[in-house]
């Protein structure tokens, strides 16, 4: 191996500034539905945790390891999204580490970039759940995969290699579909595939399968997904570095040499991306498991693929391409909007009295609940049906949400605040009902263009005719 250049020893650093930098980016945001439920279940007892999610669809891996960082450090949002960016930073370096043993600095430097302005990747990286987990454990796979094609005869990285398969499905039961594209690479790979999986089946296959076969609340919010989602999947993957790739062809036409040329197995990398898509889009029109985040699984292999040519920029593109990523991880929570769970908090705290009664829209009701604690106050979420299981927004049929709209605005004590998106047809039934019984005060206490992901966009306020505003 060629002895490396100065520019080429730089290149690990900066990759891990912009780790630093995107697990820095979002670490104060108020926090989030899916994220209240991280926080609350892996605080439990060993024997309530494992009796939670085995109710639920969550295998237990990542809540275990959760519940014991929080034995070390409190159990906030901060230190939440600190273990997710720990995740992340070791994918980049199992990514790293893959890349320049197949190709080289220039080529570990080009995935990790990739990686690293991956849009998909930036918002897991900021979010207390299990996904940066579940892209370590499919990095981690194919590295794994890579060992034993190299030395099939060999016990050791095979035995890598189940351990990891059996992470992976313990993580996440989106991993089954890393397998197809892993066994896609040779025979040898089968038996420890298969090896993974049957760990996985001895310790969460009785609960895996008591899952498929729960309420229909677990899995409502899955919607069947039409074809369009590839496309959609592959915008949200890709448009930084599709925005970013004039200046980058600019930089390849004014490189004075011809651009050094980083092979890692392109045609290979797509084939295992789009059977990994495929797979869940194809099963979504039976029985929907496909939802957006979870893709987070083919953005080590769209790495591997483009790292070839973002390469071909030389170092100033690669350092390019990792600030945009910075710079886009930065900017999110800032463009986020003042509707989120800490300010209607403060909110409610400041104006809320015991005897009124605060409505919840969709998920909202939990994580503004972390923030405010005071228990004089009525609390409901509508429709009320929502509170049956984490993640279920609750009914849809018009008529009945009307009944109980109607009935709710007729016996609420005190004034009402709701939590509402008015982009959501619940909510604009709730609106209507209570601003046909009740008087509206103006203007309302919180007000955004749109939901986003705290699921409220308003904070209006409803007093009987004898009331008082707040």
């Amino acid at each position: 191996m060629k002895p490396l250049t100065k520019a080429e020893w730089a290149l690990p650093y900066l990759a891990a500034a912009s780790v630093t930098c995107v697990a820095l980016a979002g670490l104060r945001a108020p926090v989030l539905s899916d994220e209240v439920f991280s926080l609350e279940v892996s605080g439990q007892s060993w024997v309530s945790m494992m009796g939670a999610l085995r109710s639920d669809v969550h295998p237990p891996l990542y809540y275990s390891a959760l519940s014991g960082w929080f034995r070390l450090l409190p159990a906030n949002e901060a230190c939440l999204r600190v273990f997710s960016a720990m995740w992340l930073a070791l994918a980049v370096a199992i990514l790293w580490r893959l890349a320049r043993d197949r190709a080289g600095e220039l080529a570990a430097a080009a995935a990790v970039a990739v990686l690293l302005s991956n849009a998909e990747v930036l918002l897991m990286a900021g979010y207390g759940r299990m996904y940066t987990m579940l892209l370590c454990a499919t990095v981690a796979a194919i590295a794994a995969s890579d060992a034993v094609r190299r030395r099939p005869d060999a016990r050791g990285p095979a035995l890598g290699l189940a351990a990891i398969v059996a992470a992976g499905l313990l993580t996440h039961h989106w991993f089954i579909f890393v397998l197809p594209a892993l066994a896609a690479g040779g025979v040898a790979l089968l038996l420890p595939l298969s090896a993974g999986g049957a760990i996985y089946g001895v310790l969460w296959g009785d609960a895996a399968m008591a899952q498929l076969a729960g309420r229909a609340q677990h899995l409502a919010w899955l919607k069947r997904p039409g074809w369009e989602s590839l496309f959609e999947v592959l915008v949200t993957h890709l448009w930084i570095l599709t925005a970013a790739s004039p200046l980058l062809l600019a930089l390849v036409a004014m490189r004075k040499r011809a651009a050094e040329r980083v092979e890692l197995g392109w045609k290979a990398a797509l084939g295992a991306a789009a059977l990994s898509l495929a797979l869940p889009l194809a099963i979504s029109q039976w029985k929907p498991v496909f939802n957006p985040r979870f893709t987070v699984i083919i953005a080590p292999w769209l790495a591997l693929a483009l790292a070839g040519l973002v390469a071909r920029a030389g170092r100033a593109g690669l350092g390019l391409l990792l600030a945009a990523g910075c710079g886009w991880a930065l900017l999110d929570p800032v463009i986020a909007g003042p509707c989120n769970s800490r300010t209607a908090a403060q909110i409610l705290a400041e104006k809320a009295r015991p005897g009124d009664t605060v409505v919840f829209a969709r998920l909202s009701r939990k994580p503004v609940e972390w923030y405010w604690k005071d228990d004089g106050v009525r609390r409901t979420s509508f429709p009320s049906s929502t509170d049956a299981h984490p993640g279920y927004e609750g009914k849809t049929d018009a008529a009945e949400l009307r009944r109980e709209a109607e009935r709710l605005a007729r016996e609420a004590p005190g004034r009402v605040f709701v939590l509402a998106d008015t982009a959501a047809e619940a909510s604009a039934i709730l609106l209507r009902a209570l601003g046909e019984s009740r008087r509206e005060t103006r203007p309302a206490c919180l007000e955004c263009a749109n939901a986003s992901k705290h699921y409220f966009n308003q904070l209006r306020v409803f007093e009987t005719t004898t009331g008082t505003q707040p």
